[in-house]
């Protein structure tokens, strides 16, 4: 389906204003912009960023606050649907918030996060009441260690919901006094083993003995006889005239002869002379470990506490009950809402299993076509809410899997380029769950390959060759990186849909028509040979030639024209086609019209025009290559001019860093010397270009070449006026 992409921006993040109709069609999905540095990339994709994330409130300009912002940006004449946008870039590094924002579907994951959101706060609110009843100092985990059989804290909450309802004995000490995080008070009980069954066994034998206590299979003993004396110690039961008959034909009618009468039964059990002895032995082992000190205090306090540790987790359990179910209307809510939920939550947890294999051929492509030092696997997860298998990212680095298994730790061993390729993979996540729901995407590559090598920009490459295949797919593509941006242009067939953009000093961008992206120096300079700027570029790239065949004098000659030598002054035109010609046979014939011109004339007549013809959006490689040679010329010309003969005879190499250093110290006017190292940094890359590397030509404005010549052209002129 054919589509028009409409953008019209102003003062919008640097963008003083942006206006183009980007074309797509089922077989042309793709359009290439390469942008230089500070010219509008990362601007136009935070615009796209923020329109997708709902917020084009924020978009403005950020140093003319006061600008109003124009932000109109329509496909086929109705504002872009922000659903469709995503912006994808190789910085994003936010951490996410389950593995539902790597594997489900936005709709899934969203519904599961807000039921997830939903009983967790109901949770925290129960576990903040229950830690005030437990007095533990991590009540969640204890009780989770207390009940969990593979499950989470709502599954056991449900499953014992029914054990709430009958009443449990309360004890006044602190829960970690007696199952301390550490341990120390089981190990006690499991090396003092053989004290306890002494113990326990007269504690039995005593029951035996006693006329209100029984030793059975159901004992009823002390634990039992105090949850019977808890239920009527308000007295009501017997103010409304009931009794309690015992076994010994003992009538009680009152809570006062009732509890006399359980005090002295207990009286007489733990006062047992034997039943003392056999404590004293566990109370000696105890004041042997300072470590269980609080312990210790605790069954000093009350000895039937040993009788329940004989079974310390069964005793645990009966302890969180106890807790719970003094706050069983909280626990309720809980259970009622997780019940309300839980189908749902399955229904969700089942979907998302459904897309693994999808998820797993992700998985293979990113490992099969990213040179990282890890490798990225898929396995289950007990799911934070259902204990359902959910798919689970893994990783192994350098063939040894990460214990922890964490992002964080691996993001840590990986360099920036590696973990940029990571931070991709959760795009080609991002991208697949969206085109499994059937949506239609207007993705924003936004520099993906920054900081890549050769073999990782490939990958992603390929991916994205392999995205557009897909009809509901349009992308717009940007780069500052001029060699991925002809990468791009040839992997992709891209031809017409590819674009260079230029910034004016008022911030107005215009995307031009793209050049440069086949072979730079065939298809522009020795094709257009009779063209005098284009001739004049040959020259870096045959010098390069004769350095590469080792033809000192061609190397040499060239040089001349590129440094002011002793005879520089005198080059023609014809002298320099006879160098050209040895390597550009096809050129041999060839007769320039301005083949008797004067080699520096013809410079520095060529930059004049240059500046008179320029435009603030002038992106010609060609004319940038002439006023670079011309900056270095007149800067030469002029600091000769000021050193004698002598000083500069013994120069063979890096002259103009050279003459410059002997300016510096014949301690010329600093703003000169400013001027001049400009020339210096800037001119050299420029000038030694060569057909594989010509990136900082094309990335710098004309207008910084252009106002550096004309500071240099001032200088000059000042001498020759003088003179």
């Amino acid at each position: 389906m054919n589509k028009i992409l409409k953008i019209n921006l102003e003062n919008c993040f640097g963008i003083g204003e942006l206006k183009h109709d980007f074309k797509f069609s089922t077989d042309k999905n793709v359009q290439l912009i390469y942008a230089p540095n500070g010219t509008m990339k990362t601007s136009l994709s935070n615009v796209f960023e923020l329109l997708s994330a709902d917020k084009k409130n924020e978009i403005k300009d950020r140093v003319f606050i006061e600008k109003v912002p124009v932000v109109d940006i329509q496909i086929n004449n109705e504002p872009i649907d922000k659903n469709s946008i995503l912006v994808i870039n190789a910085n994003n590094k936010d951490t996410v918030k389950s593995i539902t924002k790597f594997i489900a579907s936005s709709d899934l994951k969203r519904r599961y996060e807000e039921i997830y959101d939903e009983l967790s706060e109901e949770k925290n609110r129960f576990i903040t009441i229950l830690r005030k009843q437990s007095r533990s100092t991590d009540c969640e985990s204890e009780m989770k260690s207390a009940f969990e059989d593979g499950e989470t804290i709502f599954d056991y909450l449900e499953r014992i919901d029914v054990l709430l309802g009958k009443e449990y004995q309360s004890y006044d000490f602190k829960y970690n006094d007696v199952f301390d995080k550490t341990n120390k008070v089981k190990v006690f009980i499991s090396d003092n083993e053989s004290l306890l069954d002494d113990y326990f066994q007269r504690y039995n034998e005593l029951l035996t003995k006693s006329n209100f206590f029984r030793k059975s299979d159901n004992s009823f003993g002390t634990l039992q006889a105090n949850s019977l004396l808890e239920s009527v110690s308000d007295n009501s039961f017997f103010e409304a005239g009931h009794t309690i008959s015992l076994s010994t034909d003992e009538i009680i009618s009152s809570k006062d002869d009732f509890t006399t009468l359980i005090k002295n039964e207990m009286d007489q059990i733990l006062k047992d002379e034997k039943l003392l002895k056999m404590f004293a032995k566990i109370d000696n082992a105890l004041s042997k470990n300072p470590a269980l000190r609080s312990f210790k205090n605790v069954i000093e306090k009350d000895q039937t506490l040993l009788i329940e540790l004989k079974n310390y987790e069964g005793f645990r359990k009966y302890i969180w009950l106890s807790y719970i179910s003094d706050i069983k209307n909280e626990s309720n809510r809980i259970v009622e809402l997780y019940k309300i939920r839980k189908n749902e939550l399955k229904a969700i947890i089942s979907s998302a299993n459904a897309e693994i294999e999808k998820w797993k051929e992700t998985i293979e492509l990113f490992n099969s076509r990213f040179y990282v030092p890890f490798t990225v696997g898929l396995e289950n997860q007990s799911d934070i809410i259902l204990q359902s298998a959910v798919p689970k990212l893994t990783f192994t680095y350098k063939g040894s899997k990460l214990e922890d298994n964490n992002e964080t730790t691996l993001l840590n061993l990986l360099s920036r380029g590696e973990s940029r390729a990571y931070f991709i993979l959760k795009f080609l996540f991002e991208i697949e769950s969206r085109l499994s729901d059937g949506q239609e995407l207007m993705l924003i590559f936004d520099d993906v390959a920054d900081s890549f090598d050769y073999k990782n920009k490939y990958a992603i490459i390929e991916y994205i060759k392999d995205l557009l295949e897909n009809p509901s797919v349009n992308a717009l593509i940007l780069t500052h990186n001029f060699d991925f941006y002809r990468t791009l242009h040839s992997r992709l067939l891209i031809q017409e849909r590819g674009f260079m953009a230029s910034k004016c000093n008022e911030g107005k961008v215009k995307l031009f028509a793209g050049k440069y992206t086949k072979d730079v120096f065939n298809n522009v300079f020795v094709k257009k040979y009779k063209i005098r700027k284009n001739f004049i570029g040959l020259i870096p790239f045959i010098r390069n030639l004769f350095d590469y065949l080792s033809d000192e004098e061609g190397k040499t000659f060239l040089t001349s024209c590129l440094h002011i030598k002793s005879t520089t002054s005198e080059i023609k035109v014809c002298d320099i086609h006879e160098y050209l010609i040895r390597v550009l046979r096809s050129k041999s014939d060839i007769v320039l019209d301005f083949q008797d011109k004067n080699y520096l004339d013809m410079v520095f007549e060529e930059s004049d025009l240059i500046l008179n013809n320029i435009s603030e959006h002038s992106i010609d490689l060609e004319d940038k290559l002439v006023l670079a040679i011309a900056c270095r010329l007149k800067a030469e010309m002029f600091m000769l001019s000021k050193l004698d003969p002598e000083e500069v005879n013994s120069i063979e190499t890096n002259q103009t860093s050279q003459l410059y250093k002997l300016c510096v110290n014949k301690g010329l006017d600093k703003r000169i010397l400013k001027s001049i190292n400009k020339v210096n940094l800037i001119t050299p890359e420029h000038i030694h270009i060569n057909s594989f590397m010509f990136e900082p030509l094309v990335d710098m404005s004309i207008n910084y070449l252009a106002d550096l010549y004309k500071s240099i052209s001032r200088l000059y002129a000042d001498i020759r006026e003088v003179a």
